[in-house]
């Protein structure tokens, strides 16, 4: 019941800070910006705290050190949108290749995943799994 409690009292703070920022906000975009760079930065903070988390020399860990590079780099363009809406900053070229550099790390990291699969046979499992599925719903109906 408590955990119920604090899931809908934390969903309510996100959901009147939400308000609030939209509220503040002169433009609907600016906003969005924030509201874009706050959870982008709390994605970095999780995914950061996830790669620490991984063993040394796991290839779950190469991978993860890759998303955090490619979150960072999407994460630091949208930054540097936000900072050029506010005439802070007005440098297009390192917008555009952070976001070339982020994608590419995507990929990459997409790619980690694809060895990953291969590396521990997930696939196999899965076909075993969904034959003991189908196996289990044949005696079931029975």
């Amino acid at each position: 019941m408590k955990k119920i409690l604090r899931i809908i009292v934390a969903f309510i703070a996100i959901l009147i800070g939400i308000y609030s920022l939209f509220k503040i906000t002169p433009t609907f975009n600016l906003a969005a910006d924030f509201f874009i760079i706050s959870f982008g930065f709390l994605a970095l903070i999780w995914s950061f705290k996830a790669y620490r988390s991984l063993a040394q020399n796991s290839s779950l860990r190469s991978y993860s050190l890759l998303f955090v590079f490619a979150l960072l780099a999407i994460f630091l363009n949208k930054l540097l949108t936000l900072l050029r809406s506010l005439n802070l900053f007005n440098n297009i070229i390192t917008e555009n290749s952070l976001m070339v550099i982020g994608y590419l790390l995507f990929a990459l990291s997409a790619y980690k995943i694809l060895m990953i699969g291969k590396e521990f046979g997930f696939a196999e499992s899965a076909n075993m799994i969904e034959e003991a599925l189908k196996e289990k719903k044949k005696k079931r109906s029975k």
